[in-house]
């Protein structure tokens, strides 16, 4: 009964869906062809790409939270009336988290498709052995991975609903969500260790023989995001902070304004501006190490790894242009 009441409320509101199903087919899509990337570069030449898949998860996790949020705020008067009318709450949230499943599984499959067609336009123009073999390993891997993305991000959702009150529903699409004092130790604590992380990782891979010093280039994604997050964490308090003591300075010029602005739904923008700051920052790098990579007089590794190496850096350098679009393309 659920599962037909869910198809025919997606049904219904398929406009409201259609940037939503649109964002979530692109995002899967990244995510597949990232993880094939990441497999042929440790098939060819070797390379240790463990973080990779492991970032883009994350990233993708905190895109789809914010949209599925986006989606609560858009039909939250709705969800509010289904409660005046007598639905129970429990009956609600199963009949929202049927209704993301099945759209999250349908737009999964339409990306099987998109990655089958971009993958193999990978393999032959790199000239990849057993592409489809190796196409089924990356779904089973981009399947377990949406598996544990959609369980986490469901989870989130059936908390939100659970939390809200009717009254709290019916305001939900104009609520701000300000950043709390535990937040902000929180992220100041984070950033010192990460921040720490970071820097010996950093140490590691300069002093550290090969071996070690390329797992080290494998995981350092880890400890950078954790730092750009709780950076953000840490501005954003300040501010905050600053808001609240009424000093001078925020009556010069628009500073009441800006700052007002900025601290409006702080915990949102934290993430959201984290992610995009991560992606430009890796899109960066990657497309500067790729580019130097395929200059001849450059040697690094041997001819083939080298080329590999090239490759990978710019088609990942792609992938975070697409993700830091994404974030402001779900706003």
């Amino acid at each position: 009964m659920y599962f037909k009441l869910a198809l025919r409320n997606a049904k219904r509101s398929i406009t409201d869906y259609l940037i939503y199903i649109m964002t979530l087919i692109i995002l899967f899509s990244i995510m597949l062809v990232a993880n094939f990337i990441a497999l042929i570069g440790n098939i060819q030449a070797g390379f240790q790409t463990l973080a990779l898949p492991l970032l883009i998860t994350v990233i993708l996790l905190i895109l789809v939270n914010y949209i599925n949020k986006f989606m609560l705020k858009q039909r939250s008067k709705e969800f509010a009336n289904y409660l005046l009318l007598g639905l129970e709450r429990n009956n609600l949230i199963l009949l929202v988290l049927v209704e993301f499943v099945v759209i999250g599984i349908v737009c999964f499959f339409i990306c099987i498709l998109l990655g089958f067609l971009l993958t193999n336009l990978i393999a032959r123009n790199q000239a990849v052995n057993g592409a489809s073999s190796l196409f089924l390993k990356v779904v089973g891997q981009t399947l377990i991975l949406f598996f544990i993305m959609e369980l986490i991000s469901l989870g989130l959702l059936k908390r939100s609903i659970q939390r809200l009150t009717i009254k709290q529903l019916m305001i939900e699409k104009k609520r701000n969500q300000p950043l709390n004092k535990t937040g902000q130790q929180y992220g100041t604590s984070i950033l010192i260790v990460s921040g720490g992380c970071l820097f010996l990782s950093l140490i590691g891979i300069v002093v550290l023989p090969e071996k070690f010093a390329a797992l080290l280039v494998s995981l350092i994604a880890i400890p950078l995001f954790l730092t750009v997050v709780a950076f953000y964490q840490f501005l954003f308090g300040k501010i905050a902070n600053l808001r609240k003591a009424k000093t001078e300075i925020l009556y010069q010029k628009d500073s009441l304004y800006l700052a007002a602005g900025v601290t409006a739904n702080p915990r949102t923008e934290i993430m959201m501006n984290s992610v995009f700051c991560v992606c430009l920052l890796f899109s960066t790098m990657s497309f500067i190490f790729g580019t130097l990579l395929f200059q001849p007089q450059i040697k690094i590794f041997d001819i083939n790894n080298q080329r590999w190496m090239g490759f990978l850096q710019i088609s990942l350098g792609i992938i975070f242009i697409i993700l830091s679009g994404e974030r402001y393309g779900a706003n």
